[in-house]
């Protein structure tokens, strides 16, 4: 019976000694480095031969490209150039153009302002009127043109077309004391002094030291019977212009409120 035993024991004792080999030399297997096998590191240095090759050919490529553009591409930047160029004194001209043909026509509207203003002295309000609406056509931003139009729109009671006249002068410029001036008119002439108080205001803050302007506003706080405004406004004017006339007249009538 011992004999059957024997043979596995020492196939035990031999797996033993195989494994005890393998656990001291495995260690040394795994860290061998494979660029040290002559095989290997010849396969790299291949790689890197074609690598290399491959770079300077894509390198020789793109020279050989750009020397067969550059004369293409200096043409194209010269003509470009040359295009600009042109441009901007085409440019140029055309503004140049543009500035005489502005001053000429504004010279044409202004003599039409003065026949139309003429034609008024003379009591010919539509003719007038024709002459206004004519320097407009033809000067379309002329500020005197619409507010003499505002003006005999105003003289004839045509509140409604006096009051776009004006309106389109501060489209023109929105600071203009005038136009605020006229609008507050337009409202005076209405009999609504106190709309009109704003639009003298914003003419007064524009041109402070305007005696008429500062007159009118102070009109407009008595009719409105705005004593406060009326008294400040008074010394307003009583400082900037002692001599006003009708300063006195002004005085009487905040006396009356």
């Amino acid at each position: 019976m011992w004999w059957y035993i024997i043979p596995g024991i020492t196939g035990i004792l031999a797996l033993s000694v195989i494994a005890l080999v393998l656990k001291r030399v495995f260690p040394r297997l795994v860290v061998i480095d494979v660029a040290t096998i002559p095989g290997e590191r010849e396969a790299a240095r291949k790689r890197q031969i074609v690598l290399e090759r491959a770079e300077r050919l894509r390198a020789s490529i793109f020279l050989k490209l750009r020397l067969r553009l550059r004369p293409f591409l200096k043409a194209l930047r010269e003509q470009f150039e040359h295009l600009y160029a042109r441009a901007k004194e085409l440019e140029r001209r055309h503004r140049h153009i543009d500035s005489g043909a502005a001053s000429e026509y504004g010279g044409h509207a202004a003599a039409l302002i003065e026949e139309g203003r003429a034609l008024l002295r003379e009591g010919n309000a539509r003719q007038a009127e024709q002459k206004f609406i004519e320097a407009i056509n033809l000067s379309p931003r002329e500020a005197k043109a619409y507010e003499e139009l505002g003006r005999l729109y105003m003289r004839e009671k045509q509140w409604t077309e006096a009051g776009e006249a004006f309106a389109f002068l501060l489209k023109i410029n929105s600071r203009d004391a005038s136009a605020h001036a006229d609008l507050g008119e337009l409202a005076m002439a209405q009999g609504m002094p106190a709309e009109a108080i704003p639009h003298f205001n914003k003419a007064v803050s524009l041109r402070p030291a305007n005696p008429r302007l500062v007159s009118l506003l102070l009109d407009s706080a008595i009719a409105a019977r705005n004593k406060e405004l009326a008294l400040k406004t008074y010394a307003r004017l009583k400082e900037i212009s002692p001599q006003f006339p009708g300063l006195a007249d002004f005085e009487e009538r905040i006396k009356r409120m």
